[in-house]
C-alpha cells in the first residue's frame, strides 16, 4: 500500500520533469484520442481516455501517452502547448493529466489524502504549499480535491490532485499538473474533466 501511494506522491513531483523528457526522446507525438491500455482493446472515440477500469474525457487537443510512467494507468499531455514563461520553456514542461491506482487501506478520502500531503511535503520541503481542499460527489462516488503548488526546477507549478473513492476500497487519483501562469485558464477546464470521470 505504501508502494502505490508512494508512487502517486513521486508521480506528481517527477513526472514535470518525465513529461519533457518524454517528448525530447520521441520524435513521433502520441495519437490525439484514446489511449490503448495494456497495448489492447483499441478504442475509436475522440477526446477520451479510455481503459478497462474507466473512462474521463481530456481536454480538446491533448494527446494521449501510449506508455506512462510506471504506477500510472493513464497519462494526456497538451503536447503543442507553448509559454512565455523562462523556466517552463527551459525544461520544455507541457501541462498533462495522469490518473492512477490504490487502495485506500482502511483510511478515508481525507486520511488518504493527508498522507499524499506528508509525502509531498517529505519530498519537496519548503517549496510545496497547499491550498483549496474540500470533498465532493464525482458521477456518485465520494471524491476529494486539493490544489497545491510547488517549485520544481526554479518553475512554479500549479496541481489539482482528486481522489476517487471506487469500488470495494479502490482510489482513483487523478492529477492536472500545469505551469501556475496557466492556472486560471485551465482550472474550469480541469474541473470538467473530472466531472467526467466514471468507472466501468
Amino acid at each position: 500500500m505504501k508502494n502505490k501511494l508512494l508512487i502517486t506522491i513521486l508521480l506528481i513531483v517527477v513526472a514535470v520533469v518525465c513529461v519533457f523528457y518524454y517528448f525530447k526522446q520521441n520524435n513521433k507525438l502520441p495519437e490525439e484520442g484514446v489511449i490503448q491500455q495494456n497495448q489492447e482493446n483499441i478504442s475509436q472515440n475522440k477526446g477520451k481516455m479510455v481503459t478497462d477500469d474507466f473512462q474521463i474525457d481530456i481536454p480538446e487537443g491533448w494527446k494521449n501517452v501510449p506508455e506512462p510512467s510506471m504506477g500510472v494507468s493513464a497519462m494526456a499531455v497538451n503536447s503543442s502547448e507553448g509559454t512565455d514563461d523562462p523556466a517552463i520553456e527551459l525544461i520544455n514542461f507541457k501541462s498533462y493529466v495522469a490518473v492512477s491506482y490504490d487502495t485506500l487501506n482502511g483510511r478515508n478520502l481525507a486520511g488518504y489524502m493527508q498522507d499524499v500531503k506528508n509525502g509531498l511535503t517529505q519530498l519537496v520541503p519548503e517549496k510545496v504549499f497547499f491550498g483549496d481542499e474540500n470533498d465532493t460527489v464525482i458521477n456518485g462516488m465520494n471524491a476529494r480535491k486539493l490544489e497545491l503548488e510547488m517549485i520544481q526546477q526554479g518553475a512554479d507549478f500549479k496541481v489539482l490532485i482528486v481522489a476517487v473513492e471506487g469500488n470495494n476500497g479502490d482510489v482513483w487519483t487523478i492529477s492536472f499538473n500545469t505551469a501556475k501562469s496557466n492556472w486560471d485558464s485551465y482550472k474550469e477546464e480541469f474541473l470538467s474533466v473530472v466531472d467526467s470521470f466514471t468507472l466501468k
